[in-house]
């Protein structure tokens, strides 16, 4: 499972630099040219030395995990994360993949950090993840969050952090399987850990996600860092935070069209 070379190699470049790498375009060429010809078949463990998740015990699998391996995934976005984190913090990681921003919450000093994810496979890494972090104080809750309880139909993407609830328009033409849904406020009410901060990734269901949170929204919820996927469910995302008590302090269109990501904070005064 363990590669200590291929960590090695990526501790020689500094990690303020790391992120410049691709918009070079030999070097850019040559790291990946490298990774493809000798990275390790199948995941290794690796220990992130730079970035947001310094310190994070975490999988790879190379080359499509390059940025978590270097440590610069999602930097700007994971950045503003770990700054917002208070210490002792209730942090909800709705849509957490495979736990990678799950440990910047842990790591950047949160009381409890819930994870949220309805795939069975991504369940069975963070699983692993967890493990491997055994001080941190990370919990998977295998579900997806939705506006209610039950189950829905969840469809599966080749690209395993885009599979997203049939509920969600514009799906289609994926294996679909069904998942047991939650809702923040009855996951907070049945364990007693009431959300200071979220973040909500989960492929076009941001709407359903804040329906389901109406009382963390107006009595916990200093924060809620979204990536959102169509204009529409901005427009109605950002209705619901207004009316209690949020405005947006922060936002990044980091391919030149959808998805956005964006930052919420509760107004001083609400």
């Amino acid at each position: 499972m363990g590669s200590p070379w291929i960590g090695g190699l990526i501790r020689v470049v500094p990690s303020g630099i790391r992120n410049q790498i691709r918009h070079v375009p030999g070097l850019a060429w040559a790291q990946r040219t490298f990774i493809s010809f000798f990275a390790p078949k199948g995941a290794f463990a690796h220990r992130i030395d730079g970035g947001p998740a310094k310190g994070l015990n975490f999988l790879i699998r190379l080359p499509e995990d390059k940025a978590m391996w270097k440590g610069t995934y999602e930097l700007e976005f994971c950045e503003r994360l770990r700054g917002a984190v208070r210490p002792g913090d209730i942090c909800y990681d709705i849509g957490a993949f495979r736990g990678y921003t799950a440990g910047v919450f842990a790591l950047a000093g949160a009381g409890a950090v819930l994870a949220f994810e309805p795939m069975p496979e991504n369940q069975e890494t963070i699983r692993k993840v967890f493990g491997m972090n055994p001080g941190l104080p990370l919990t998977l809750i295998p579900k997806a969050v939705a506006e209610a309880e039950g189950e829905q139909v969840l469809e599966i993407h080749r690209d395993q952090s885009m599979n997203r609830l049939g509920s969600v328009p514009g799906t289609g033409g994926g294996e679909k399987i069904r998942v047991e849904t939650t809702t923040v406020d009855a996951t907070a009410g049945q364990i007693g850990k009431w959300p200071t901060l979220m973040k909500i990734d989960v492929e076009g269901a941001e709407e359903a996600v804040l329906q389901g949170a109406a009382k963390a929204l107006k009595e916990s919820v200093r924060a809620v860092f979204m990536e959102i996927h169509h204009a529409e469910a901005e427009r109605n995302c950002r209705r619901i935070l207004e009316k209690a008590g949020f405005e947006c302090l922060w936002k990044e269109n980091v391919w030149g069209h959808f998805p956005n990501q964006v930052l919420f904070a509760k107004k001083e005064n609400s």
